[in-house]
C-alpha cells in the first residue's frame, strides 16, 4: 500500500511586528502544537509524523543566516505547510489539522491562523523519465556516513552527491515501509549522473552555531537498469513528502522533484 500524507498549508498573520527565530519552522511548530497534540509529541523519533516548513512570504522561504534578524510584519500573511504521515497518526487525528483555531499566540502576541489549502496524497513513484530534476527549496543537510568507532564531528556536504542522496533516502525510507536494497548506494553515481546544476552553499543560524548545507537545483540523467530505476523512482517519489537529509521535520531539505 502506498504511504499517504496530508499536506496542509496555513496563512499566519501576526497582529504586530515581531522578530522571530532564524529557523522559522519553529514559528510554524509553535502555531500548530498549541492546539494540535498527538501521542509521542516531543519525544525523540527517527522520523516524526509531522514535518513543518519554514515560513514563506510572497512565495519565498524565510530563514536567518546570522547576518540580520528575521522580522515579520503585523498584518501581513506568512504561509507555512505541515506534512503529516496519515498512517502514523491515523486518519481521524490527521484530519484535525484541517480545523485550526482562528487565533493563536506567537511569542505571546496574537496572530490569525487560517487553513489555505489541504490534500491527502499517496507517495507514488516518480513518473519514468530520462532526466530527474531536484530543486532543494530549503537548506539541505546531507551527512557523510561515519565508519564504526570513529569519533568525529558530523560533517555535511555542500553538494548533493548521488551516493549521499540515495543512502539518506534508503535509511529513512525504512520507517515508511520501503525496504530498498543498500546496493543502490554503491551504483548511485552511475545510475544518477549529474547533468547540470545551480547549487550553492546555504547557512542557517541555529543558537550559537551555523548549520551549513546547500540549496539550488540539480538535474540528473537517470541511467539505471530497470530494476534499480524502479527503486530510485520510488525513493525520490517518497522524498517529495519526507524531504532529503537531516532535520526535515524542522524544514531542512524540502524538495520539489520532476522528471522529463
Amino acid at each position: 500500500m502506498e504511504r499517504r500524507f496530508l499536506k496542509a498549508t496555513y496563512a499566519l498573520t501576526p497582529g504586530r511586528d515581531l522578530v522571530v527565530q532564524a529557523l522559522t519552522s519553529r514559528v510554524a511548530k509553535q502555531a500548530v502544537l498549541q492546539w494540535f497534540t498527538y501521542p509521542g509529541a516531543g519525544t525523540p523519533q527517527p522520523e516524526k509524523p509531522l514535518k513543518f516548513s519554514y515560513l514563506h512570504h510572497q512565495g519565498r522561504p524565510l530563514w536567518g543566516d546570522g547576518e540580520a534578524p528575521v522580522a515579520v510584519r503585523g498584518g501581513e500573511a506568512y504561509h507555512f505547510q505541515v506534512v503529516a504521515d496519515v498512517e502514523r497518526l491515523g486518519e481521524d487525528l490527521a484530519l484535525r489539522l484541517l480545523q485550526p483555531p482562528r487565533e493563536v499566540k506567537i511569542y505571546g502576541a496574537p496572530a490569525r491562523l487560517e487553513l489555505a489549502e489541504a490534500s491527502i496524497e499517496a507517495a507514488a513513484p516518480l513518473h519514468p523519465g530520462r532526466y530527474v530534476t531536484v530543486r532543494f527549496k530549503t537548506p539541505t543537510l546531507l551527512q557523510y556516513p561515519k565508519p564504526p568507532r570513529v569519533k568525529a564531528p558530523t560533517t555535511h556536504t555542500l553538494y548533493p552527491q548521488p551516493r549521499l542522496l540515495i543512502l539518506n533516502l534508503i535509511q529513512r525510507a525504512r520507517a515508511y515501509g520501503v525496504e530498498a536494497p543498500l546496493s543502490l548506494y554503491v551504483y548511485a553515481p552511475f545510475d544518477l549522473v549529474e547533468s547540470t546544476h545551480a547549487v550553492r552553499p546555504a547557512a542557517i543560524y541555529v543558537g550559537p552555531h551555523h548549520a551549513v548545507g546547500f540549496t539550488g537545483v540539480i538535474t540528473y540523467r537517470l541511467d539505471a537498469p530497470t530494476k534499480r530505476a524502479r527503486w530510485i523512482t520510488q525513493l525520490l517519489g517518497l522524498a517529495r513528502y519526507i524531504g532529503v537529509g537531516h532535520s526535515t521535520a524542522m524544514g531542512f531539505g524540502w524538495v520539489e522533484i520532476t522528471t522529463q
